[in-house]
């Protein structure tokens, strides 16, 4: 299987822009087990991508089979597709999508106050 027969290997990461293209463009059936790459190829990311989403918990769902093994089915990585699409920014917003990339962290300024007093 060829990353040609998905989505010509495109590497944008854009995956809630292309959450729809990519679940219809995934042949097969729904209890298929799909290998890291061959997850990769019908996403259009790289092997890494899903290594790190499997670490942080926001890639797909997967199986673990053994200790050096992992699976994805394809029926749950469709519908967590699906789950990602959106009609307008708005409504990705609200729902969470933009996740920790829209909040910023609250400074800390205690740490760069000088909170040494000068005794004259």
């Amino acid at each position: 299987m060829t990353s040609d027969t998905y989505l010509n290997n495109d590497k944008r990461h854009n995956l809630d822009r292309r959450a729809t293209d990519i679940a219809a463009a995934g042949p097969g059936d729904d209890d298929e087990l799909l290998t890291t790459g061959q997850m990769a190829a019908w996403f259009g990311v790289s092997t890494q991508w899903l290594e790190i989403g499997r670490s942080k918990r926001w890639g797909p769902p997967f199986i673990r089979l053994g200790p050096r093994r992992v699976r994805y089915p394809r029926g749950p990585a469709r519908q967590w597709l699906v789950e990602r699409t959106y009609r307008s920014t708005l409504e990705y917003a609200t729902a969470g999508g933009a996740g920790k990339a829209g909040r910023r962290r609250p400074r800390n300024t205690d740490q760069r106050r000088n909170t040494t007093t000068r005794e004259s």
